[in-house]
């Protein structure tokens, strides 16, 4: 395609959504008007053979956690960063305020193609929690197996060096360190850290796939669902937050994400992250309550109500 047939089309797609948000049209009726025009389809969803996790030599820490908790190749898919690069789903977004021609405000409704976001460790804990696909190991559970496989020396990674910006081997002692962080897509030092110097941590840290399915391997999906269930109802979900009155603190995280705009997407709020407002509703809990709260589970409920804001909006 040349660069003015790639212009014409993306002029015409872009229309097409202007067209969906002023008639109010749904996503099927403008997928079918797409087609018909020649510039479908709208959405980009890679087929699973497209990106095939079985096929790579070497998958994330993201990938491989994703692996030891639910056993199912398209679990691993979703926290595979080039696949969620390569999806663009529909959004529709209702009484957005946009300037008109003569300069007034103009309320309307629209469509958008919007890139599935990179998925980090905090959202693992989130899947888990959802009420379906349940892993057959909790993510703390895979974390203590990951952990010690490392330490055995039964797999090794290779990882960017946060100070050297260097890739080399991640040192067998860093799994030996009490208060490191598994974060985003590797290891983050706390900042009180000062028994290990020569490093922040290490990012982009990948795995042998045959190392991963060696120790971990594949579960028949009847048993993997068995698993689920049994672990379900032993243990309780991980994560699921503790039963309280959640009202206030739902008014509060819905008045802040309308003011300040969605968390979950990076510099478009006063939150860096999810994380952060969800660690000042920890806050608020622990004021008013005191005891101990469930970091895990506050964290859950209000990715909760953030989606489900969001979703009515």
């Amino acid at each position: 395609m040349g660069y003015d047939e790639f212009h014409k089309r993306l002029d015409a797609r872009n229309a097409l959504l202007d067209r969906m948000g002023i008639e109010n049209l749904s996503a099927k009726e403008g997928e079918e008007i797409a087609a018909k025009q020649g510039i479908g389809p709208l959405e980009r969803i890679p087929k699973p053979h497209e990106f095939d996790p079985a096929k790579k030599p070497a998958w994330s820490l993201l990938m491989m956690f994703a692996w030891v908790m639910w056993r199912q190749m398209d679990s691993v898919r979703q926290f595979w960063r080039e696949y969620r690069e390569n999806t663009y789903r529909l959004h529709y977004r209702r009484n957005l305020r946009e300037p008109g021609p003569d300069g007034s405000v103009v309320i309307r409704d629209r469509w958008s193609l919007k890139q599935d976001q990179p998925l980090g460790m905090e959202d693992l804990v989130l899947f888990e929690a959802l009420e379906e696909g349940l892993p057959i190991l909790s993510y703390e559970d895979a974390k203590r197996e990951i952990i010690s496989s490392f330490l055995n020396g039964d797999i090794t990674a290779t990882g960017t060096d946060k100070s050297t910006r260097e890739i080399r081997d991640v040192p067998l002692a860093i799994w030996r360190v009490g208060d490191i962080t598994l974060r985003g897509t590797g290891i983050t030092f706390e900042p009180e850290v000062t028994h290990w110097p020569h490093s922040q941590g290490y990012e982009d840290i990948s795995v042998s796939v045959r190392d991963v399915l060696r120790i971990w391997p594949l579960v028949a999906e009847d048993k993997t669902k068995e698993a689920a269930k049994l672990r379900l109802q032993n243990n309780g979900k991980a994560g699921r937050p503790e039963k309280r009155d959640w009202s206030q603190y739902d008014e509060f995280v819905q008045r802040e994400v309308k003011e300040y705009g969605d968390p979950r997407n990076k510099g478009s709020s006063k939150y860096s992250s999810l994380r952060e407002l969800s660690r000042v509703v920890q806050t608020m809990i622990e004021e008013n309550e005191g005891g101990d709260v469930d970091n895990d589970g506050v964290y859950t409920h209000v990715a909760r109500v953030v989606r489900k804001f969001f979703a009515a909006t």
